[in-house]
Parts: C-alpha cells; sequence; structure tokens
C-alpha cells in the first residue's frame, strides 16, 4: 500500500482558519468564530477572544478563502 504525504498547508489549522485574526509577530492569535467571553478581573467586567496558537484546529474549521 502507497501511503500518500498530505502538503501541511492542506491540513486544517487555525492559521488557514476564516475566523482567526493575528497580529504580525505575534505568537498566538484570536478565534473569533463566537462572541467574545466575559470574564471578571478586579471587580471589573471585561471581554475577550480565545486564545489560541496558529497551528491548532478546532471542529469548526473553515478554510480563509484568500490570504
Amino acid at each position: 500500500m502507497v501511503k500518500k504525504k498530505i502538503d501541511p498547508d492542506l491540513l486544517p489549522k487555525c492559521e488557514h482558519c476564516a475566523f482567526f485574526q493575528i497580529e504580525k509577530n505575534e505568537e498566538v492569535g484570536e478565534c473569533r468564530k463566537n462572541p467574545p467571553q466575559a470574564f471578571a478581573e478586579d471587580d471589573q467586567i471585561g471581554y475577550c477572544f480565545p486564545i489560541v496558537p496558529p497551528h491548532e484546529w478546532c471542529g469548526q474549521f473553515q478554510r480563509k478563502l484568500s490570504s
């Protein structure tokens, strides 16, 4: 049986997802698939999108149409 190698750029990764946003020179980005989540800090309410590394992926992955 011959095994074919899959090009890594074809695999699902956050960096190729339509919902992923990352700033230049950053190591992690934000997943914007869902609304930001609320959190409490020092009696203040804040909001944040989930922070994820570019090489991860989830079951809601949708490939970007253009780079």
